[in-house]
């Protein structure tokens, strides 16, 4: 192996680490705009925790997106629409503690 062939490979590879996060970049922002435009749970509803610990308590959804694979903690079938948030307290204000909720996406 000479110095050039050493220079190419890590040009390459510098190109090929550009490229992927251009693309994962592209698919970021394209996810967010199918939930925006697709999504029936919106940041501020409140609904029913039902991920694996503090399930049926209310929470405050302070985010969403899909979920196209298994990840600890999410129940149902896949695609679905994820959603985290904080449980409410017994007065209904956000508490400190985190839930999610899931529901299978349908077309």
């Amino acid at each position: 192996m000479t110095q050039d062939d050493l220079d190419q490979f890590v040009s390459t590879e510098h190109e090929h680490k550009q490229e992927i996060d251009r693309l994962n970049c592209l698919i970021k922002h394209n996810r967010a705009q199918f939930v925006l435009k697709h999504c029936p749970i919106k940041v501020g509803d409140i609904v029913q925790a039902n991920g694996y610990s503090h399930a049926g308590k209310d929470m405050m959804v302070d985010g969403v997106t899909i979920a196209m694979e298994w990840r600890s903690g999410i129940t149902g079938q896949y695609p679905a629409w994820y959603s985290w948030g904080r449980l409410l307290k017994k007065d209904g204000t956000p508490g400190k503690n985190n839930a999610n909720y899931s529901v299978k996406l349908e077309a």
